[in-house]
């Protein structure tokens, strides 16, 4: 099944149905009754009896090919009687048998009786009854139809049927003038590709509107969608579903205030408490406001943006101000999540903290850009960019480019450092056991007696190193190149010592699982700040080519475009050189 989050909207094609066999136009409207006298003519009939009760009211009986006509309203059925009493405001005919009402050239009411007042023009048919304007074919039980204006009623259920499709409503009038529908209580449509309930559904001839009222659901082989109000433009090709809409399927499950889908532009968009369940990947992604690009394949959440990733028996949280999802070549799923700026994450074993974030989900690499800072069992690791390669979801590799820096705190303050041009740490299981330095290497290392008691300070320069590590503590190092030692003893530590050029250490940074609860991070729906149109995010129908830093919000442009070309590489597929 192809990953489309507003592909299910097509699934309202039905509509076709509406605007061909509800909506027609201005051509041939029906013609209404305009007759002011409330009489009736006797056109034709076979047997005719007439008398005269004691009200003064005249009584005629016809049968055998029996015709009425009222105006431009005609009457036909076997049999008939009609009450005439001008004084008495009466003027009204019991009619049986093949009854029909006929107005202009394209509509026909049918049922086995009828009770027709002459004064209020108002028919009530019983037994069998069918209007038929146009394609519209109406099948009920009993009907009030207004001659004067043109409005059929029921309440006792009516089936509406025209080719695969069938509507069936409890209630329901239908204008055939205007062609204006309301079918009320219980209103369902079953065609061969799809299923919808709904409280009620309205549908304009004039504006080519359809609008869902009350909880409704649709059901197609694409998924179910649920909203408590909606509409539906059939020239236009807008839909829109709101009060809590959801569309779920086999893949994924959305739910937004408000969903929108535009056929022309392809463009999907989930505005207020949006909530992305990716089923297969185990993501739920939530946000004040998401777009969906068909096109491209990509789509964007934007907004006090939170990401839960259940990874095995560890869950990974992820919140941005925005974030980027694309689908890989063939439409199946999603091959890799953009997040920027202000990116903060959260795992047991792995918490950070960047600028931008790049995961790919084909080769399980997680890229920070920009000013990263990550902490893992202890230790905190920045750099340039740093790479994360993970293994059946445990950390297996990181790589740390340019200006990589490493500080684990010990007791009393104290931090020990090792720095280098890049730096590759290697982990068993999900356990950090060696540390590469490559390049310009340099660390600070305290040495301790039984944790508690200073011993000395060793700081070494070496080109290149090997950090030997087990439970979070360095247990040798290994220099590799040309080294440069010396062992500072506790009394002639001074302050400069302590601090390898570039040292900072941010544990006042370090996230704390309680910011990643999505009711504190949401807030009053921001202002939209999303694109009508894939052009103005960089993105064309021949191309799901496109850099990061175009997706990037305005105050953090000029820093973001300082990783511009790492992360273009990340976006079009191409891979980086491990160190």
């Amino acid at each position: 099944m192809k990953f489309n989050l507003f592909t299910y909207f097509l699934a309202l094609s039905f509509f076709i149905f509406c605007n061909q066999s509800f909506g027609q136009g201005d051509e041939g409207k029906t013609q209404l009754n305009t007759d002011a006298t409330g009489k009736f003519e006797i056109k034709q009939a076979g047997w005719l009896e007439g008398s005269t009760d004691k009200f003064g009211t005249s009584i005629r009986k016809v049968k055998n090919n029996v015709i009425f006509k009222q105006g431009n309203t005609i009457l036909y059925c076997d049999s008939a009687i009609q009450y005439e009493n001008r004084r008495k405001n009466i003027d009204y005919i019991d009619a049986f048998g093949h009854v029909r009402i006929k107005q202009g050239d394209s509509l026909n009411v049918t049922g086995n009786t009828l009770h027709y007042d002459g004064k209020t023009k108002l028919a009530n048919l019983k037994g069998n009854v069918v209007l038929i304007n146009k394609k519209t074919r109406v099948m009920t039980e009993q009907m009030n139809f207004e001659t004067n204006t043109g409005v059929a009623y029921y309440y006792s259920g009516a089936t509406i049927k025209d080719g695969n499709n069938t509507l069936t409503s409890q209630r329901g009038s239908y204008n055939s003038n205007t062609e204006y529908f309301r079918f009320k209580d219980s209103v369902k449509l079953v065609n061969p590709q799809y299923e919808i309930d709904c409280d009620t559904l309205d549908y304009s001839g004039n504006s080519k509107v359809a609008y869902f009222k009350g909880p409704t659901n649709i059901k197609s082989e694409s998924g179910t969608l649920f909203a408590n109000d909606g509409e539906y433009n059939t020239v236009t090709g807008k839909s829109s579903f709101g009060r809590s809409a959801a569309i779920e399927n086999d893949e994924y499950k959305l739910i937004g205030d408000r969903l929108t889908y535009n056929e022309d532009s392809k463009i999907g968009h989930a505005v207020g408490n949006v909530e992305l369940t990716l089923k297969k990947k185990d993501i739920i992604i939530y946000g004040d406001e998401g777009s969906y690009f068909e096109n491209t394949g990509i789509s964007r959440t934007h907004g006090h943006v939170l990401m839960k990733y259940l990874m095995g028996k560890d869950t990974l949280y992820l919140k941005a101000d925005t974030m980027i999802s694309h689908q890989d070549s063939a439409r199946q799923g999603i091959d890799k999540i953009l997040a920027f700026p202000k990116v903060r994450f959260f795992r047991d074993d792995l918490k950070g903290q960047c600028d931008s974030l790049a995961y790919e989900f084909n080769d399980s690499t997680i890229s920070f850009y920009i000013e990263p800072i990550l902490w893992s069992q202890g230790s905190q690791l920045s750099g340039q960019h740093i790479r994360v390669l993970l293994d059946s979801n445990q950390i297996d590799k990181m790589f740390v480019d340019e200006d990589a820096f490493m500080v684990m705190e010990e007791k009393f303050k104290q931090y020990n450092q090792i720095k280098g041009k890049d730096m590759v740490a290697h982990f068993n299981k999900g356990e950090l056991k060696l540390l590469d330095v490559l390049g310009n290497g340099q660390s600070i290392y305290y040495a301790m007696e039984n944790d508690s008691v200073l011993m000395g300070m060793n700081k070494t320069v070496c080109s290149n190193m090997k950090i030997h590590m087990d439970s979070s503590k360095v247990q040798n190092i290994t220099f590799l190149k040309n080294p440069e030692a010396k062992f500072i003893p506790p009394k002639r530590i001074l302050a400069p010592d302590r601090e390898l050029p570039g040292f900072e250490w941010h544990g006042n940074l370090e996230p704390k699982f309680e910011e990643f609860i999505i009711n504190k991070i949401r807030g009053i729906v921001i202002e939209s700040k999303l694109p009508d149109s894939l052009s103005a995010v960089g993105l064309d129908s021949s191309s799901s080519q496109s850099t990061l830093s175009e997706f990037t919000s305005p105050n953090n442009t000029n820093k973001s475009e300082i990783e511009n070309s790492e992360i273009e590489n990340t976006l079009n597929g191409k891979e980086e050189d491990s160190p």
